[in-house]
């Protein structure tokens, strides 16, 4: 956290018919430009002091939503703490998020002194810039105090998601897969296998007679969990980021397990839930 002080345009402008003031009063002796310079300096004096304790015990939290994905709106949460009432209507604050700007101020804030801010981001990856600076000219304008805080938590551009099937090796699937999924009923379709002994004859795929001269079943996977495997290069396009963070939120987002390789090698292993979805969705940003 940083902080500073600086006189305005208007503070120098009043230093200036200050120094007049002041030549005035000593080459004339006058008893009323004494008086005067006398209320001009304690007006300055005041006004310093003031600027400075205002933002003195000014806290700033910055808080990120859990999830952000390339080329979609993400709402950000600004926090005051320790503002005292008579501050708050000469606030001006600003949010830099690497090259994205946003700036507010009193009338911004909701009652519990904070505010909401939507940025979009294009670009995947982490945020390096994480700024808010607040200022304030208070009380007269002839002094501006700011402090810079940074935002210690990451912010992380997860790559963009659309919508997909969630059919290991359907159309667009990326790199190679792995379905594990154990053959049972309830669960999702997993391919075409010959008929055996003992099938349910519901499962019996009619059209594929015609066209094999052989008894077909449909398999679906058992209502426990199957393992996915989604693998990218690390050279690979934004296109096919996007298209492998599609596949990783579809199917963690229904019950899968899933791990990543990239290049070939295991980045991160077999695991569900948003805490893993995170986790993998995290690694491809960065790649």
């Amino acid at each position: 956290m940083k902080s500073d002080i600086r006189v305005t345009a208007t503070g120098w402008v009043f230093l200036f018919f200050l120094l007049i003031t002041f030549l005035i009063a000593l080459n004339t002796g006058n008893g009323h430009a004494y008086i005067l310079l006398s209320a001009l300096m304690s007006v300055f004096l005041v006004s310093s002091l003031l600027s400075w304790r205002g933002l003195g015990r000014l806290e700033a939290e910055f808080i990120p939503p859990p999830e952000i994905y390339r080329r979609k709106p993400a709402e950000f949460l600004l926090r005051f703490r320790e503002i005292p009432d008579f501050l708050v209507r000469n606030l001006d604050i600003k949010v830099e998020l690497d090259e994205k700007v946003k700036s507010c101020d009193f009338f911004d804030l909701y009652a519990d002194r904070s505010v909401r801010l939507t940025f979009l981001f294009e670009k995947r990856g982490e945020v390096m810039k994480k700024r808010v600076t607040v200022k304030s000219r208070y009380p007269f304008g002839l002094f501006e105090r700011f402090r810079i805080f940074e935002c210690e938590n990451d912010v992380i551009v997860f790559p963009a998601v659309k919508r997909v099937e969630v059919f290991p090796g359907g159309s667009g699937f990326p790199g190679a897969h792995d379905f594990e999924g154990k053959e049972g009923t309830g669960g999702d379709f997993i391919g075409i296998r010959e008929f055996r002994k003992g099938d349910n004859p519901k499962r019996i795929y009619w059209r594929g007679i015609f066209s094999s001269g052989k008894l077909l079943v449909k398999q679906f996977s058992a209502l426990e969990t199957g393992k996915v495997t989604v693998e990218v290069d690390s050279s690979s396009g934004e296109n096919d980021i996007d298209t492998a963070a599609s596949y990783v939120s579809a199917f963690i987002d229904n019950g899968y397990k899933v791990r990543l390789l990239v290049d070939g090698k295991e980045r991160i292993g077999f695991g569900a839930g948003i805490y893993h979805k995170r986790k993998i969705l995290r690694e491809l940003a960065l790649l």
